[in-house]
């Protein structure tokens, strides 16, 4: 996938893909949700995706995960910030997940959330 680093180094956002096991929806679902050392403050979903939202330590993480292409991709957005710019960066999250959202079906083909080939 892609992963944008802030340039003081304190925030990043990442865009990745994964095969996606149909056997193991639920479990990939949860791992989503789910890590050590968070502390989950918001999560929604469905059969066919998850955001979840929270605390690690002294940071804020958002992650959204979609089934995509017909069900046979994971699209997944990530950040991960200081708990401190959680008021200015809100909305900027915010839009990202919206944008995901209407990304989740469009270029199948060519995988926006993988690095290109050189």
């Amino acid at each position: 996938g892609r992963r944008y680093m802030a340039p003081d180094g304190s925030a990043w956002l990442a865009l990745y893909s994964a095969p996606v096991d149909k056997d193991k929806v639920a479990a990939h679902l949860k791992d989503v949700a789910f890590a050590d050392g968070e502390e989950v403050t918001y999560i929604r979903g469905a059969r066919d995706w998850l955001a979840v939202s929270g605390l690690k330590g002294d940071r804020v993480y958002y992650r959204k995960a979609a089934l995509a292409c017909g069900g046979t991709t994971w699209r997944h957005i990530a950040f991960e910030y200081p708990a401190e710019q959680k008021a200015s960066l809100d909305r900027v999250v915010e839009r990202a997940a919206q944008a995901f959202d209407r990304l989740a079906e469009e270029s199948c083909s060519g995988d926006l959330f993988t690095h290109p080939r050189s």
